[in-house]
């Protein structure tokens, strides 16, 4: 019995979605994303947004710096952290609860995040604090690879995503951190009020709150930063720090403060001088008396 063919020869079996043989295309190259060619003209910025995950990190944007600074790109990671969620409010009772905890210490909190996750802070609401975390890139050819790169490894914003979260292995938790420093550090209950207070009170006035107050009662948050700015120098960063910021290292300052006593003592001794630095010892010990 013969063979015989059921389709005549070269038409495709099936309709449609029958198996069909191409040519091999010639000339067609796939780009790797990775490798897509990013340009941007001295001084333009540009997001890509479609580059971010959306959970470690929400926003990229990529800056080149003006043709003569010379210093490329900067790459900036953007994430949004609840700040308030970091604490529970039942630690905070005895501070009044987190609303009072992070009126009083809001400057130090941001001034920390700042500086753990090399960052710029919008912190209109707690709940809801935008983090941007930059890198700088050399002026070169750059790609959506580097860009995400930069991004991941360049910034801190990983650091930051796994930190705020307590339950990342491994990792120490942001909201543990920030009670440390808190807690080691000496503050002002209201830092606006108090500095524009303390910034009209003349070395008169100072003297005088702490003659009528010494061996009575402490002095207030005014008094110590006045005190402070009084005493604000390059080789006492502690206290130029409380003096504007309103916080400082509690430790730092007492070892500044001991080295301005002892200055004291070893020239021209003056009273007045020596009550103010002692005052301002049992203010960090105690607390302002703001009455």
């Amino acid at each position: 019995m013969s063979n015989q063919n059921r389709v005549r020869p070269g038409v495709p079996s099936g309709g449609e979605f029958a198996a069909h043989v191409f040519a091999e295309p010639t000339g067609v190259t796939l780009v790797d994303p990775a490798s897509r060619p990013v340009v941007l003209a001295p001084g333009e910025s540009e997001d890509f947004n479609n580059l971010a995950d959306g959970d470690v990190i929400e926003t990229i944007d990529v800056y080149r710096s003006h043709v003569d600074d010379g210093s490329g790109y900067i790459v900036t990671a953007g994430k949004t952290v609840n700040v308030r969620g970091l604490f529970d409010e039942k630690d905070l009772a005895a501070d009044g609860g987190i609303d009072a905890f992070l009126d009083r210490h809001g400057a130090q909190i941001e001034d920390y995040l700042r500086s753990r996750y090399d960052a710029d802070l919008d912190s209109e609401d707690w709940e809801e604090v935008r983090i941007d975390c930059s890198t700088l890139l050399p002026d070169a050819p750059l790609t959506e690879g580097g860009i995400v790169d930069a991004a991941w490894v360049g910034t801190k914003v990983t650091a930051l995503h796994n930190e705020s979260d307590p339950g990342t292995f491994g990792y120490e938790y942001l909201g543990r951190l920030l009670r440390e420093q808190i807690a080691g550090s000496a503050s002002v209950q209201n830092r606006l009020a108090v500095r524009a207070e303390a910034m009209r009170m003349l070395p008169q006035d100072i003297e005088g709150h702490c003659r009528d107050r010494h061996l009575k009662r402490e002095i207030s948050d005014a008094g110590a930063l006045a005190i402070a700015g009084r005493l604000k120098d390059p080789s006492r960063p502690a206290l130029s720090q409380f003096a504007v910021r309103g916080y400082a290292d509690r430790d730092e300052m007492n070892t500044e403060l001991h080295l301005a006593w002892l200055q004291n003592n070893m020239g021209n001794r003056s009273a007045t001088t020596s009550i103010a630095l002692d005052m301002m010892r049992s203010w960090i010990r105690n607390g302002g008396d703001n009455n």
